[in-house]
């Protein structure tokens, strides 16, 4: 049996070199709001997931999707109550929140993966400044020079 978690606050990112090019994404679920970077490499802070994952050749708009996919899909080996996914993307936030079509037919079958994977759940989409997603984009641009590109 899991632990019913009252807020999960899901961050999100991609990374790109080059539009398309080699890239990366990145995501961390945590029970607190507004992750530092200091506070993580510090170990001051214990995310509940975290993760970043090399992508190969990509857009930055797909990299992004990525990003939301891995945390919605690590979100969904969780139960909670309610989640808010913060990410730095206006195109994949407003999608994500239906006041943006998609009309790239790339990211159609990314969008409507996450939608899938989103379910009926309680979860939130909300674009932040980069500076306020400096730990996901940390963790994407980390694992992009980990193949050779930043």
């Amino acid at each position: 049996m899991s632990l019913l978690i009252e807020k999960i606050y899901a961050y999100a990112d991609g990374a790109c070199s080059g539009n398309p090019g080699p890239a990366a994404c990145a995501w961390v679920l945590l029970t607190k709001q507004n992750p530092t970077l200091e506070s993580f490499l510090q170990k001051k802070i214990r995310p509940l997931a975290y993760g970043a994952r090399f992508l190969g050749h990509s857009t930055n708009n797909q990299a992004e999707y990525h990003g939301l996919i891995f945390a919605l899909e690590n979100l969904n080996k969780l139960t909670f109550v309610q989640a808010e996914v913060y990410m730095d993307s206006q195109l994949v936030i407003r999608q994500m929140q239906g006041s943006a079509q998609v009309k790239n037919k790339i990211l159609q079958p990314l969008y409507e993966r996450a939608l899938r994977l989103m379910g009926n759940r309680n979860i939130t989409f909300h674009h932040i400044p980069r500076h306020q997603n400096e730990l996901a984009d940390y963790l994407a641009k980390k694992e992009l020079s980990r193949h050779k590109y930043a």
